[in-house]
């Protein structure tokens, strides 16, 4: 079988390395608890304009791992 590789946000990774609850990053980024919560469940991405403003919370950092999947 052929492997695809997928990439997932590691924000839940992110925030708690930096002791931030959701609701402190929901703040930061002018969104709701709900919103930063699909995000971390994979349900959704975050637009363009979240990832500059995720980019502002988390300086540096790389925001997706690989995850090997097969097809």
């Amino acid at each position: 079988m052929l492997q695809k590789k997928k990439k997932k946000l590691r924000l839940k990774q992110l925030r708690l390395s930096k002791d931030l609850s959701q609701r402190e990053v929901a703040d930061k980024l002018s969104c709701t608890t709900l919103t930063v919560s699909s995000w971390e469940r994979g349900a959704h991405m975050p637009s363009r304009m979240a990832m500059s403003k995720l980019a502002e919370v988390f300086p540096g950092e790389n925001f997706f791992e690989e995850d090997e999947k097969r097809t």
